[in-house]
């Protein structure tokens, strides 16, 4: 079965930037779109969660940012990735959130 392509927004702290891309649905492409081998996924509001490197606190260059998406008071680190969840499935689905709205929650570092 073809998976479907999902609209997902990516969070860039090393270039300041924000911006929708395409997950493909198969999860291994999230190493590939956010730079890691081993990520986590805390949940956001409204079933989104945020696709962050796991690992991001060891690697030679850390950059952090916050998002009130998640919690103004716990910074990211690295590249993330923000997706919706079927709540039923557990399946990632398009995000609800635009990149505006993304890029309004940033405090970058």
């Amino acid at each position: 079965m073809e998976k479907e392509e999902v609209r997902a927004i990516l969070i860039d702290p090393y270039k300041e930037e924000v911006k929708e891309v395409t997950y493909n649905g198969v999860y291994t492409e999230i190493y590939k779109l956010i730079d890691c081998t081993c990520f986590t996924a805390p949940s956001l509001t409204n079933g989104e969660s945020i696709y962050c490197d796991d690992e991001g606190l060891l690697k030679d260059e850390v950059v952090p940012f916050i998002t009130k998406l998640y919690s103004p008071n716990h910074p990211l680190v690295g590249k993330c990735l923000i997706m919706g969840t079927d709540m039923e499935t557990g399946d990632s689905i398009s995000t609800t959130l635009t990149v505006k709205e993304v890029e309004s929650s940033i405090m970058w570092h």
